[in-house]
């Protein structure tokens, strides 16, 4: 059993900074592709990258946990690193949303200015039937 978690991650950016960033990842993490759990979690498009996961445990130290936080960094460090407003890097935008079984337990990170379509948190009163 063990804690869990619901996390979402977006990327957004040029057609072609996003095109290389899913083939350097394809590259990288074939092992993240190669399961179905994975893989489906990871819908492409051609500006944008979406990434959700439900019931899962989200843990520093977890291989593949590791593996995608350390992509989604890397990708933060090329927008930090935009030269300029002109650099196809400064384009980039992203966020990380995890939210974890304890009332409070939430995490949210961004970078970038453009946050349409992106995960957010929304607190909802439901009736049990």
């Amino acid at each position: 059993m063990g804690y869990r978690s619901s996390v979402a991650m977006m990327i957004t950016g040029d057609e072609a900074i996003i095109a290389s960033i899913v083939a350097k990842m394809k590259l990288t993490m074939p092992e993240i592709f190669a399961t179905d759990y994975w893989a489906e979690a990871f819908p492409f498009g051609d500006d944008y990258i979406k990434f959700a996961v439900h019931d899962v445990k989200w843990y520093d130290g977890y291989e593949d946990v590791d593996k995608l936080d350390k992509w989604y960094k890397e990708i933060e460090e090329m927008y930090n690193e935009a030269s300029s407003t002109d650099d196809p890097m400064s384009n980039l935008c992203g966020k990380f949303v995890r939210i974890g079984e304890d009332v409070g337990d939430i995490e949210e990170e961004y970078f970038g200015n453009d946050y349409i379509d992106s995960p957010y948190v929304s607190r909802t009163i439901e009736w049990y039937n």
